[in-house]
């Protein structure tokens, strides 16, 4: 009997989450089959009030994603197979592990499991720290900690996270296990090969360099400082915002504010997973502009600690961009020794980091792709995780 690798991930759009799309990966290569529960629809009767799951005690909504291929260029969605739904999930008797993202994640999964007794395990994305739970996260947390009781065995991206989830739940270092949550590389190792995509959709100018920024637009990406940024920037240069899910009508209409600057683009469409690579590759440089801020649990420490958590990082690393960083420890550390980008503290300075790094994009590229190749590349780091969870099946 195939063993099964259950994942319960409280979020949409899985398939942009590099590690989910590489631990599926290998453990399809391993003969796994693989369930996943993201949201989407709703799941009743699994929350308790006060539990921190969700609007009303109820837990957060989940939906099985739909059957497909398993070959290696499929999407996430395509390899994961379709959840058979929690009452079987919990009555199941095949040999696997159950996984849990986050605290949310976590916490539905032992009570999924409850009755499975399936071995536990943490996949740590975002870190809800002790010192910043007030009222609305008390429920989570301890759910959260509470499940932290029957983890066997967690993933985590490095050691400054690792220690940073320590602090916040107890867990043993021993027990955890780092993978980088960065895109694999593609057929062969090939490098990415360039792409026109972004000047082709927004109709930028060949003379014109292209600094993009994908992800959420929120306090923590520095979205309210954009447009004094740009204006430090040289005419060359030009942002393209590209974000995951579409925006409202206030962001639409705050976005064309900063596109009427002549300095910013935006991305309008999202894009399937398959086709991040040839996004990040239409560009010239990445802007990861990550600042703690108040405004939620995953938005203040959780960034401070940002470690090798960041997906966008990782493919422009993957892909040669050279990147303009916000002042994190992280960046400080790695840029220093890789030479792969710059970091500013003020925005006045990052016009003329571009430039510098402009002036000498080769070396910069070249540094971009050793830090990915020696820091990043999660096939090793990811094939022995696996091994561990192999090592807890019955």
């Amino acid at each position: 009997m195939k063993p099964c690798a259950r994942v319960v991930y409280p979020y949409p759009h899985p398939d942009s989450n590099p590690t989910l799309a590489n631990l599926a990966a290998e453990l399809g290569r391993r003969g796994w089959d693989v369930e996943l529960l993201c949201a989407g629809a709703d799941v009743r009767g699994l929350g308790a009030p006060g539990s921190g799951l969700g609007p009303a005690g109820r837990p957060g909504l989940l939906n099985p994603l739909p059957r497909g291929g398993a070959g290696p260029g499929a999407r996430l969605a395509d390899r994961l197979r379709r959840a058979a739904g929690p009452a079987l999930l919990a009555r199941s008797r095949r040999p696997g592990v159950l996984l849990g993202a986050d605290p949310q994640g976590l916490a539905l999964a032992r009570k999924l499991g409850a009755r499975a007794r399936l071995p536990l395990v943490y996949l740590s994305f975002e870190i809800l720290f002790r010192e910043e739970v007030g009222p609305a996260e008390a429920g989570l947390k301890a759910a959260e900690l509470a499940a932290c009781a029957d983890v066997a065995l967690t993933l985590v991206q490095d050691e400054e996270r690792a220690a940073a989830l320590a602090g916040a739940t107890g867990l043993p270092r021993a027990a955890m296990a780092l993978v980088p949550n960065a895109p694999a590389p593609g057929p062969e190792a090939q490098p990415v090969p360039p792409s026109d995509l972004l000047r082709r959709r927004l109709g930028i100018a060949p003379e014109r360099r292209i600094v993009l920024y994908t992800g959420s637009l929120a306090g923590w990406a520095s979205l309210h400082l954009l447009r004094e940024m740009v204006g430090h920037w040289p005419g060359e240069f030009v942002l393209v915002l590209h974000s995951r899910a579409a925006s409202g009508p206030r962001m639409r209409s705050w976005l064309e504010g900063l596109r009427a600057t002549g300095r910013v683009e935006i991305s309008p469409d999202p894009l399937p997973a398959g086709e991040l690579g040839a996004l990040y590759a239409s560009a010239d440089f990445l802007l990861a502009p990550y600042m703690p801020v108040p405004d939620d649990w995953t938005s203040c420490a959780n960034i401070a600690h940002l470690g090798l958590s960041s997906g966008k990082v990782a493919h422009a690393a993957l892909c040669g961009l050279p990147i303009l960083a916000s002042d994190l420890e992280v960046f400080r550390r790695e840029f220093a020794a890789y030479r792969c980008g710059e970091v500013y503290t003020r925005l006045e300075q990052t016009g003329g980091l571009l430039a510098r790094m402009a002036a000498d994009r080769e070396a910069y590229s070249a540094g971009a792709r050793r830090f990915y190749a020696e820091r990043l590349d999660p096939r090793g780091p990811m094939a022995a995780f696996c091994d561990r969870l192999e090592g807890l099946l019955p």
